[in-house]
């Protein structure tokens, strides 16, 4: 009431009472309201403030301890406002140790809520973080069905193509009479792979063909091999008929015996017959046998099939070649369309795709690959030793050594780095920006990261191959934009990467990589794979293969050797993307 009678207002906050008088109120008057202020019952719990504010009136810090009493746990800051409202300063301020105790307690509160918020938000950032990769990949897996569902139809497409052409081609040069004269050569092709699994019919063909040496017929001379190829319905031509006669002269005496000439035949292979053996046709026919074969002896069962059921087999099986047949055949079309595209296109100067001098789109370039002498040479001979200190070392070669901070793009998904960057995200995956997790159209999360020490623990394959936590950084970092460095490395191409690690000083990460070569030993000990699994390998459509992939060595032997790591996939698709077609 007396309060009420003075005119005055009270305002309250979390712990803070402000008091203000009009300038009627009396000095007395004044007083009285801190005294009243500090013994409130709906005033906040333990110490508080109480903000006086008057109008021309001032009151010491003698007058306010006196009048509420020394032992009181407020604490008082009068401020003086004169007539005209312009402050003209604290006249006093009384903080008690107890006070601050308690402000210290609140600064301590919120720091914890703060804490505790900024946690809730990196879980919150987290969950759109998963969200939104569970999006961009469900958003990607429909972009590959319809790629896929587009591949299909203009798959289906080109078949309908080949065989309007097909049509239209017969009914200018008159169908009855091409059907005639192909169904003459197909048999006389037939007659002859009839004749290469007849003993008796390839042994006259053989002696047809030799001369004596000594008192052993063989077949002597390279024409006269040919010949006999040719009479067997295996026309090589004559340069591809000469290598296949040195490859097969095991005992370099410039002869064919009878059994070194049967196996020359069961190893001639034509590219028409190196592309029909990819077609799944022996699957198919495996498939349609299946309606016999049981589970009790299989083979026994179809093996008893009647005449009237090869018939039936033999028709669904046609049917399905045919089908499988012009399939494969429109895929080849169009594969060979775009070799003809690059071509001309290399004998353009590559000046369509992005650059001339033959540095387009299409350029080719040679394989930078070795022999078996390069494989028996070893690791050690291509690289140099690596170092005893394996975690300083990789340290070095990743973060002070030459090329250390030379960025590089990845080809497969377009990420620009560097090696002391990835080593520090081997370190830390949190280092690692999401940009740098997504495929090259940045569209699909394709990279996932998670630290060494984890997966040492965690993953079956580490665990069971007994890798070391070196190890697991290596495959780390292989797997990630760093095999771009290594292979670089190892192949000495393109010369101009290579030249990064060369040019000022000189850094092989020797160490890193024969680490990296240890655990895919120690992998491939313990991997398991299903009998007949199929890898793929995209070797990319404008690079050449070495000669020695074409052409025999002194010991008969066709191939080349990777001085890099081998990446291949269960997946074809995959392999094609690579592939640059």
């Amino acid at each position: 009431a007396m309060l009420t009678s003075v005119r005055c207002s009270i305002q309250f906050e979390r712990r803070c009472i402000v008091l203000y008088a009009p300038e009627s109120a009396s000095l007395a008057h004044l007083r009285r309201m801190l005294v009243e202020a500090s013994n409130v019952p709906f005033r906040v719990e333990g110490a508080a403030d109480i903000l006086f504010v008057c109008n021309g009136f001032c009151m010491s810090d003698d007058d306010v301890i006196k009048d509420i009493g020394s032992g009181s746990d407020l604490s008082i800051l009068a401020v003086r406002i004169c007539r005209g409202g312009s402050c003209l300063g604290f006249v006093s301020q009384r903080i008690h140790a107890q006070q601050i105790q308690e402000l210290s307690g609140d600064k301590e509160f919120w720091q914890n809520k703060a804490k505790e918020l900024e946690s809730q938000l990196q879980s919150t950032r987290r969950e759109v973080e998963q969200i939104h990769a569970l999006a961009v990949n469900e958003i990607s897996q429909d972009r590959d069905h319809w790629k896929r569902k587009a591949n299909e139809f203009s798959l289906e497409k080109l078949v309908l193509q080949r065989r309007l052409r097909s049509i239209d081609a017969d009914s200018v040069n008159g169908g009855t009479d091409v059907d005639d004269g192909l169904h003459q050569v197909l048999s006389g092709i037939l007659d002859k792979f009839r004749a290469l699994s007849d003993r008796e019919a390839v042994e006259r063909v053989f002696l047809s063909h030799s001369e004596l040496s000594g008192t052993k017929p063989v077949v002597a001379r390279e024409d006269a091999f040919a010949a006999a190829l040719r009479e067997l319905g295996l026309d090589l031509g004559a340069d591809a008929a000469r290598e296949h006669f040195a490859r097969m002269d095991l005992d370099g005496e410039g002869g064919l015996g009878l059994e070194a000439f049967r196996r020359a035949l069961g190893l001639v292979s034509t590219p028409a017959a190196q592309w029909a053996a990819s077609l799944p046709l022996a699957p198919l026919l495996g498939r349609l046998l299946a309606f016999k074969a049981g589970n009790n002896d299989p083979l026994r069962q179809v093996s008893g099939l009647s005449a009237r059921e090869v018939d039936v087999v033999a028709d669904a099986f046609a049917r399905g070649a045919r089908e499988l047949l012009s399939k494969h055949l429109a895929l080849l079309a169009e594969s060979l369309a775009l070799m003809d595209a690059q071509a001309a296109d290399r004998a353009a100067g590559g000046g369509g795709g992005g650059g001339g001098g033959g540095c387009g789109k299409f350029s080719t370039f040679k394989m930078s690959a070795g022999t078996v002498d390069g494989f028996h040479s070893g690791l050690v001979d291509r690289i140099g030793l690596p170092r005893p200190e394996v975690e300083k070392a990789m340290t070095e070669e990743h973060c002070a050594l030459a090329g250390h901070d030379e960025r590089f793009t990845t080809g497969n998904y377009g990420v620009t780095t560097w090696p002391s960057k990835e080593f520090a995200i081997t370190l830390d995956p949190s280092k690692c920006p999401d940009s740098d997790r997504l495929n090259m159209e940045k569209t699909k999360v394709v990279r996932e990261l998670r630290r060494a020490e984890e997966l040492k623990e965690t993953s079956e394959v580490a665990k069971e191959a007994g890798l070391s936590l070196h190890e697991v950084r290596a495959v780390i970092l292989y797997t990630g934009p760093m095999f771009v460095v290594y292979n670089a490395i190892l192949r000495r191409f393109p010369e101009t990467d290579y030249r990064r690690f060369t040019g000022n000083g000189v850094n092989l990460y020797a160490t890193t990589i024969s680490v990296l070569v240890s655990a895919v030993v120690k992998i491939a000990r313990v991997m398991r794979l299903p009998a007949g699994l199929q890898l793929f390998r995209g070797t990319g459509g404008a690079m050449e293969l070495p000669e020695s992939f074409l052409k025999p060595d002194a010991q008969g032997r066709e191939g080349y050797m990777e001085y890099g790591f081998l990446s291949t996939t269960a997946n074809r698709d995959i392999a094609i993307e690579y592939s640059g077609v």
